[in-house]
């Protein structure tokens, strides 16, 4: 997706639309005499209890069960909003090599110090006004307009982790950039979100 110039506090969101990652052989990393310390989330406790619940409720509403915070999922998702915020744009981690991702994954970004995790979450929830609940995901996914609401409400996801960084260059310097990452992933092509309800 391209930057915008504008400065507005206009939402820009991504989603990782693949559901799974394909198994991949990775070349042992050289011996190193100290391992670098733990990326860790940039999230408050405060702010990591309202993103959850945000989720929930919106899980909730269409019948999936609860997600749970994972710090491996948090450290994961902090450590390419770092990366984003020094490529200064956004972009999905790639599906193969070394930075590979098996999640999935949804972006948000806001020109406003204040955009929260929270801020990021709302709007992909508003994507629910385009979605038809018993919509399959298409295979074709480039017209598709609502992969991140039905990832936040994907049945079979359980644990999710986010994370926080700020531009540092470019036409974004200055915009805040949210990561999430959810496990399971959803999004499967041909699949439904969440099984509807038997009818009465």
């Amino acid at each position: 997706m391209k930057s915008t110039r504008s400065r507005t506090a206009a939402l820009l969101c991504l989603l990782l639309f693949s559901a799974c990652e394909r198994a991949h052989t990775r070349q042992p990393a050289a011996p190193v005499e100290s391992s670098p310390a733990p990326v860790t989330s940039k999230l408050s406790a405060a702010e990591t209890e309202a993103f959850v619940a945000f989720h929930n409720k919106a899980r909730a509403e269409v019948g999936s069960a609860p997600v749970r915070w994972s710090p491996k999922l948090a450290s994961f998702a902090q450590a390419w909003a770092e990366h984003l915020a020094v490529a200064g744009k956004l972009e999905h981690r790639p599906l193969e090599g070394d930075d590979a991702s098996p999640y999935g994954e949804c972006l948000a970004a806001g020109s406003s110090s204040a955009f929260s995790a929270v801020d990021g979450a709302k709007g992909w929830y508003a994507e629910k006004e385009m979605y038809e609940p018993g919509t399959p995901i298409p295979i074709d996914i480039t017209m598709w307009k609502a992969g991140h609401y039905t990832q936040m409400v994907w049945s079979t996801t359980r644990e999710i982790g986010a994370g926080r960084a700020v531009i540092a260059e470019g036409a974004m310097q200055g915009w805040t950039v949210i990561v999430c990452n959810y496990d399971p992933p959803g999004n499967a092509e041909g699949e439904t979100p969440y099984p509807l309800p038997a009818a009465k």
